[in-house]
């Protein structure tokens, strides 16, 4: 029974318009139609350029060589003699393996830590998204619901004049209810300037347009298991974003420190000769090494530098763990509360309007006063408007827990 009553209340406000937006199309509207994708696109090909010229620097290098060179001999032959060289230069660093193996790899990883970055900033406007979406959709609704209230209350406005004329109600009982009239529209007015600005924050965010028909469609689990904190906190990208940094950093620093090994580079050229006494090819090879005697600790230095960046990263990294435990719980438990408040909201709804019809009966028969009928009457329509705000909740609770743990709803 309790599935029943919880199907029809994610049912109860389903939008029957078809071309009613949803959070996942303004979402995808916001992300193409801003400069958000754009961005992070070419900052992730400007890290993977990075990568290529890592690589690139343990590529052969191929260079053509020539020159030509004149040779005056008047005072033997009288004649001049010209030398030409054409060749070919490869040569290949053999710099410590180490060291370019932790450079390749510290590129590498700081691209994979941008990509876990940009999942964070995709999860962090789809939040923006559906705060600001669900936000429109309870002004809406309780737009809607005052404006249902205004028709009731003109319509009693008049059943209450009708009565007066036959001596069954006071005057004042129309003034009363006139008076609750005037504050009504003045709060329509209130909200309807509150809309409008939320519509135009909606228009900034996602270039559609102010007026967009929002889905109300809500969809909700029954129930949730409990988290398992260890697996969603891995799993979140901003907690992989980090550990990727720190392998990136971590490999800086090794690199840097290798940096006080020798360089080699072999080096092969091969020659061919012209001139009018001889045509020959030649053939060289050899080897180059560098080796850094003395730095004056610069290096040293260098390398305690990037450990300390380490040591800086991994602090955030457990200060992040700790945060998105604590995010992941207070998601869960906000969700599972609006779970079960909305079984509560839906009996207030049961309760107020029944009691708004036996409290109309009464009046009917002089038992109350026309105050508490309209009191009774507010109630109801209080009563309903909670509920549809709270269906409204929950689903965005919905939306917070499973972005906290670090998926798309």
């Amino acid at each position: 029974m309790k599935r029943f009553i919880f199907g029809l209340l994610c049912l109860l406000l389903a939008s029957s318009t078809l071309a009613a937006v949803t959070v996942s199309e303004a979402y995808q509207a916001s992300l193409t139609q801003s400069e958000f994708s754009a961005h992070q696109a070419s900052d992730l090909r400007q890290t993977s350029e990075g990568v290529f010229q890592a690589e690139s620097a343990t590529a052969i290098k191929l260079n053509g060589v020539g020159s030509t060179q004149w040779n005056t001999t008047q005072l033997t032959s009288g004649k001049d003699t010209n030398t030409s060289t054409l060749g070919l230069l490869a040569s290949l660093p053999l710099s410590p393996q180490s060291r370019l193996t932790h450079t390749i790899d510290s590129k590498k990883a700081l691209l994979s830590s941008k990509k876990w970055s940009q999942k964070v900033a995709c999860l962090n406007l789809y939040g923006t998204v559906s705060s600001l979406f669900y936000t429109l959709l309870q002004i809406e609704s309780t737009l809607s619901s005052q404006h249902d209230l205004l028709a009731v209350t003109q319509q009693r406005v008049n059943e209450l004049k009708q009565r007066v004329q036959i001596g069954r109600s006071k005057i004042s009982d129309v003034y009363g209810t006139e008076l609750q009239e005037k504050q009504i529209e003045a709060s329509i007015e209130a909200l309807e300037l509150k809309l409008n600005e939320n519509r135009q924050l909606w228009y900034q965010l996602t270039l559609l347009s102010p007026e967009s028909d929002l889905s109300r469609a809500v969809d909700l689990p029954y129930a949730l298991p409990t988290p398992d904190y260890a697996t969603q906190i891995s799993h979140r990208p901003d907690i992989q974003a980090l550990q990727q940094h720190i392998a990136s950093l971590k490999h800086d620093s090794q690199a840097i420190q290798d940096g006080g090994l020798p360089d080699w580079e072999s080096q092969v050229q091969g020659q061919y000769v012209l001139s009018p006494s001889i045509n020959k090819f030649n053939l060289l090879a050899g080897i180059t090494v560098n080796f850094p005697w003395s730095d004056g600790g610069f290096i040293a230095s260098q390398t305690r530098e990037a450990q300390e960046k380490v040591i800086q990263k991994e602090l955030e990294l457990n200060s992040q763990t700790r945060a998105a435990h604590t995010q992941i719980k207070t998601t869960y438990e906000n969700f599972s509360k609006w779970l079960k408040h909305l079984q509560t909201l839906e009996k207030a709804v049961l309760a107020a309007n029944k009691n708004y019809l036996a409290v109309t009966q009464d009046y009917d028969r002089h038992l109350v006063t026309n105050l508490e009928v309209l009191q009774a009457l507010n109630l109801n329509y209080t009563a309903k408007q909670d509920r549809d705000t709270g269906l409204f909740q929950a689903q965005l609770a919905y939306i917070q827990l499973k972005l906290s743990m670090g998926e798309m709803p």
